[in-house]
């Protein structure tokens, strides 16, 4: 991104990412969704998602990506998490058929307490958000808490080392090195299965094709 903006365009771009509301967060959300899906697609790989998988994302965004992962096999259910109002009904709109169909839910949650029973899903996902968390352990510690014995669950962020290079991050973002995230989530009650540190190729706003770095971290808990 330039660094023309303006400090007042950059912090309020950071305030639609984190959190999207009226017409420019649809906007931005559409932008989120198109940028973000390599990142969502690697994510939903590493699930390792099986038949009749019980399926939790926090942050879904407008879930334009939740019709490919319900495509990964039979009988899967997927559950979104949302603190932006605006998401939530976005997502149930694009999503309205698997939502009639039971296939899919859409739940507002303040950021850190799960709204459902212990061990309620075997897989939980979540792609950009851990620079949002407003309580990273009590919200690990909830998600530890609904997912099943052997379930996965996976991270995928862009690490500090490549944010501090965009402007916006200034405003609001909490940004992590790969092992720091691994030692947040240890601590927590998980062990590492897996990782994958990734750079693929995105376009800026001027046009410019530059590669972006990100980490896909699986983790199972204790």
């Amino acid at each position: 991104m330039s660094t023309h903006f303006s400090e007042q365009s950059l912090r309020k771009l950071a305030h639609q990412l984190s959190h999207p509301s009226g017409k420019e967060g649809i906007a931005v959300a559409n932008q989120m969704h198109q940028h973000n899906f390599p990142m969502t697609q690697k994510s939903i790989h590493l699930l390792n998602i099986q038949s009749h998988d019980r399926v939790l994302e926090l942050g879904h965004g407008n879930g334009a990506h939740v019709h490919y992962l319900l495509q990964q096999a039979e009988g899967i259910h997927y559950t979104g998490l949302e603190i932006s109002t605006l998401m939530n009904q976005e997502a149930i709109q694009i999503n309205h058929e698997s939502v009639h169909h039971n296939q899919s839910q859409f739940t507002l949650y303040d950021g850190v307490s799960i709204p459902f029973p212990d061990r309620s899903f075997n897989r939980i996902f979540t792609v950009n958000t851990i620079y949002f968390w407003s309580a990273p352990s009590p919200l690990l510690q909830e998600i530890r808490r609904v997912l099943d014995i052997e379930g996965r669950f996976v991270i995928t962020f862009m690490p500090k080392e490549y944010m501090t290079k965009l402007p916006f991050t200034r405003h609001g973002f909490t940004l992590y090195h790969t092992q720091e995230v691994d030692d947040l989530v240890l601590k927590n009650g998980f062990s590492k299965l897996e990782s994958a540190d990734l750079v693929d190729q995105v376009e800026a706003k001027s046009g410019k094709i530059h590669d972006r770095c990100f980490s896909v971290r699986v983790y199972q808990r204790n």
